[in-house]
């Protein structure tokens, strides 16, 4: 961790709250979070797809956006990322 509070922290810190050590609360955290997050898109998911008409422009960005951004952040983070595409872009 680069020393802010997020949710891997914050669950890692209840996990050593009740007895795990540090590495193993890091990993049940991590675990945790990826099975509740791959449920959320599974159900936005569904949600955009069985959207009415009038919905479905809507529906389908926001299940993309937060695909997009829980793919970034198991890959990497908001900050490395920008300064990846920082260094990248033209001047």
């Amino acid at each position: 961790m680069e020393g802010k509070i997020n949710a891997v922290s914050l669950l890692q810190h209840d996990l050593v709250g009740q007895g795990a050590d540090e590495a193993t609360a890091l990993h049940t955290a991590r675990q945790l979070l990826d099975r509740v997050c791959t449920a959320d898109l599974a159900y936005l998911d569904g949600a955009h797809r069985a959207a009415p008409p009038e919905l479905a422009t809507l529906a389908r960005f926001l299940w993309a956006h937060t695909t997009f951004v829980w793919e970034m952040y198991r890959t990497s983070d908001y900050d490395t990322l920008s300064r990846l595409l920082r260094e990248e872009s033209p001047h």
